[in-house]
């Protein structure tokens, strides 16, 4: 088994997704959200090269990148070069502009190369394309130090963080290796890590995740049946949720954070770290858990002020 870990400090600021029946960021949010199956075929009649097109453009929209920027375009697919020319001509990059195979994994690896981009300084920020057979995908990175935390759907975080902050795990596996379970695995481990499963490809599977940690939600994992051997799963702190709800930051961590682990078809293995971004602003803590509770509202009567201030 071949086993890679990915440390990249780096911003997702923008992104857009296409897949199957969902042809738009928040129709897959939605399919997310209630726990839909996202394995399907795409349906789209446009060509590669024009869906590439039309998700990049999206996704630079969203995060609000100038034309005439100094970008680089990476696209993972059939004449990705070609493809990723293009959309640096529509826009007027300055950057490089770099074609990787249509391959499952081929993602992982421009996403390392990003890293390295724009940690030597050589883009102001990289969007990344990758086609598949269930459809497209396109984020924009940036250095995460180089960007207003407000506007970050994620980072791509750094290494260093306990297994026991990690409150989700994506995973296009149910069948998930003993290595990784040994490094969530705790003796008499609460439930506190939601299990989720994946999407149908690299990308579609990390802008799930992303969004899921951007919109503060645990994702139902679709026709769950349990785990093959239970006995694996022994003290691990891996729990189900049967439909999607609200994630709520434990206060003892500072931040919300969610790995993604993908297996391709030959066995090899991929995981990231995301988490929120940060929540301080101005030196002063962002406190974000009203924005996460409803709001309800208690009718209260009383014969006078006092009887009434006496209920509240």
């Amino acid at each position: 088994m071949n086993r890679k870990s990915m440390n990249n400090d780096v911003a997702i600021l923008g992104m857009d997704a296409h897949y199957g029946p969902w042809d738009s960021l928040e129709a897959f949010a939605r399919a997310v959200y209630a726990g839909q199956t996202l394995a399907v075929a795409r349906q789209t009649p446009l060509s590669t090269a024009e869906l590439a097109l039309r998700v990049a453009d999206n996704a630079l929209c969203d995060a609000d990148v100038a034309r005439g920027a100094r970008v680089s375009v990476f696209v993972c697919a059939a004449a990705g070069a070609q493809i990723a020319r293009q959309i640096a001509e529509l826009w007027r990059f300055s950057g490089a502009q770099t074609g990787f195979p249509e391959q499952e994994t081929a993602v992982f690896t421009a996403l390392r190369q990003a890293q390295q981009t724009l940690t030597a300084g050589d883009a102001a920020a990289v969007v990344l394309v990758a086609m598949d057979a269930a459809g497209a995908g396109a984020i924009v990175l940036t250095r995460a130090d180089a960007v207003n935390a407000e506007r970050v759907y994620a980072l791509i975080a750094a290494a260093g963080i306990p297994a026991a902050h990690v409150a989700l795990l994506v995973s296009n596996t149910p069948a998930l290796p003993d290595t990784l379970l040994d490094a969530y695995r705790t003796p008499g481990a609460e439930l506190t890590c939601a299990l989720s499963h994946g999407a149908p490809s690299a990308l579609a599977s990390l802008i799930k995740t992303t969004l899921s940690l951007h919109r503060r939600t645990l994702p139902a994992f679709p026709a769950w049946e349990g785990p093959q051997d239970p006995a694996r799963w022994q003290d691990t702190p891996f729990y189900v949720v049967p439909e999607s709800r609200a994630w709520f930051r434990d206060p003892a961590v500072e931040k919300r954070y969610a790995a993604l682990h993908y297996r391709d078809r030959d066995g090899a293995e991929t995981q990231l770290l995301l988490a929120e971004a940060s929540p301080w602003r101005d030196g002063q803590r962002v406190h974000t858990q009203l924005g996460e509770t409803a709001f309800y509202l208690l009718p209260l009567a009383a014969d006078c002020r006092e009887s009434l201030l006496a209920d509240l």
